[in-house]
């Protein structure tokens, strides 16, 4: 419903977070599509760091108050940056 009003940008709060694997991929392939074909800018919030990297080209990793990393997902995506935002030992 979002799509058919036609929006420059569409803000999006964790919209697949209840839906199962497959119907997820479904669903960012559709917004994908659909936002592509009408140049609109997709703005989501979201923490499943796979599906992010396979559908976005920027991705901002926040942590409390500040940007922890700001790029494209082979940027942000590393090891040394998710060990450190997520506190993880070696």
């Amino acid at each position: 419903m979002a799509l058919a009003q036609e929006p420059t940008i569409l803000l999006l709060d964790e919209p697949t977070s209840i839906l199962i694997l497959v119907t997820r991929l479904k669903f960012w392939s559709c917004c994908e599509n659909s936002t592509a074909r009408k140049k609109v800018t997709v703005v989501a919030a979201m923490h499943d760091l796979n599906l992010a990297a396979l559908y976005f080209e920027r991705l901002v990793l926040l942590g409390p108050g500040l940007v922890c990393a700001d790029g494209s997902p082979d940027e942000v995506i590393t090891k040394e940056i998710i060990q450190k935002k997520y506190s993880l030992l070696k």
